[in-house]
């Protein structure tokens, strides 16, 4: 669109009533003759505030004759009805010529910009550190401004561990599932660059076609997001447009300044999520560690619960005769033997060397916490065969069960002192706390 195009006129008097408009504004903004009405009427309840302290700054400014030559207004961004009740964002200067006689009023130019309060509002919750699934959805509406306002409806799609988390623009009527889904071709179909799908029955988009005619798209734009640090394909955004217009995407675009901030966003999102995993968890057996663990009990002091401590038999013969590869082949199978006998909702720990943990929710019955504790002793003491060595180790475990109210340090203590006594009781042993 040419500024030409986009561009219109008003001359408004002291009292914002619209004295004068260009024929631009009927064809850019729809409406007929508006003059007589107030130009409030139009603006974005959140704008009136700058509109107001624009005049005032004209106002204050003096009017045109005691201007230098070479002076030019700021501009501001205000949104402004259209006849469909749609909000477009206009870039609007304002000229102070109230006391010209041949004028009157103050004229007000408004050129037709993407609405770029979205992107401020992204770079300002990306500084903040945000979580990637609030940032998307503004980045999402930031997206769809840019290529085409309420004709194009946008989802971006990153992935979380095995699955694809998936979000739209907010403030809008919800996407329809399968559309928003679409986003995941850029996995299935192993897309590295942009695709445009105009035929809805293509086979590409498996299904989705059929949703997106119902809904009144005629196209889609499948667009890889790359990592700011090389290669990988870490996002995914798809575009519907209701419109036949052709989606392009140079690379200095407004949709580019939006890809570049979803990928920053999917990989802060990357980074913290490592981060956070690492400082929970050993690195040996990706179980929870002791900060993570005591983290853990302490969230389930609330209410019933079973700790048990296990300290491994003769596993430093293991480590001294075959080195630490082997040892660590040893803990990580001790590790995954015991978070397979205990339940779905307990939690294992390493807490360090050959010690481990046990807390089982919700579980105050002395009797289960012995049971606990011989199904682990029993799935350690089997046998384990690595680079052709038969291995065996044994384990000592220390129960402590706790009834509210409970202090999870005290319960800490008396399950180290069962386990002392399982220890000095013999191999392969489970000790009650008194």
């Amino acid at each position: 669109m040419s500024r030409k195009e986009g561009e219109f006129t008003l001359l408004l008097d002291e009292q914002f009533d619209i004295l004068w408009h260009s024929e631009s504004l009927s064809r850019i903004l729809g409406w007929d003759d508006v003059r007589g009405r107030n130009g409030i009427e139009f603006v974005h309840p959140d704008d009136l505030g700058l509109v107001l302290e624009t005049m005032v700054q004209v106002s204050q400014g003096g009017g045109h004759q005691g201007l230098d030559p070479t002076f030019a207004p700021e501009s501001a961004d205000i949104r402004l009805a259209d006849a469909n009740g749609v909000w477009q964002s206009f870039e609007t200067t304002t000229w102070n010529h109230l006391e010209d006689g041949d004028v009157r009023g103050v004229l007000c130019t408004c050129r037709r910009v993407h609405d770029r309060s979205d992107l401020a509002r992204a770079i300002e919750m990306l500084g903040s550190g945000a979580e990637v699934d609030v940032v998307l959805p503004i980045i999402a509406r930031l997206a769809e401004r840019s290529m085409g306002g309420a004709e194009v409806r946008t989802a971006f799609a990153w992935k979380q561990s095995e699955r694809t988390m998936i979000v739209s623009a907010p403030g809008e009527a919800p996407l329809d599932p399968r559309l928003a889904d679409a986003a995941g071709l850029v996995w299935s179909q192993n897309l590295t660059a942009p695709l445009v799908v105009t035929d809805l029955d293509d086979p590409i988009l498996n299904g989705a076609g059929e949703a997106a005619a119902a809904a009144g798209y005629q196209g889609a734009f499948i667009v890889p997001i790359e990592a700011p640090s090389g290669p990988e394909i870490i996002g995914a955004m798809i575009a519907w447009s209701a419109s036949t217009v052709d989606f392009q995407a140079p690379t200095q675009s407004p949709v580019h300044v939006a890809l570049r901030l979803a990928a920053l966003a999917i990989a802060d999102h990357r980074t913290k999520r490592i981060l956070r995993w690492a400082a929970a968890h050993d690195p040996l057996t990706g179980l929870a560690n002791r900060a993570e663990f005591a983290r853990r009990l302490d969230e389930l002091a609330s209410g019933d619960l079973v700790l048990l401590y296990i300290d491994l038999d003769d596993f430093k013969p293991i480590n001294d005769a075959y080195g630490h590869p082997v040892g660590d082949v040893v803990l990580t199978e001790v590790g995954r033997r015991i978070a397979a006998v205990i339940g779905p909702n307990d939690t294992v720990g390493r807490l360090g060397g050959d010690e481990f943990a046990v807390v089982c929710a919700g579980m105050s019955d002395p009797a289960a916490g012995r049971a606990v504790g011989d199904r682990i002793v029993e799935a350690i003491r089997v046998p384990l065969i690595t680079n052709g060595l038969c291995l065996t180790v044994g384990a000592s475990v220390g129960v402590a069960v706790g009834a509210q109210p409970l202090i999870p340090a005290m319960l800490a203590r008396r399950a180290d002192e069962a386990l002392y006594h399982a220890k000095h009781s013999g191999k392969n042993t489970v000790c009650l706390a008194s």
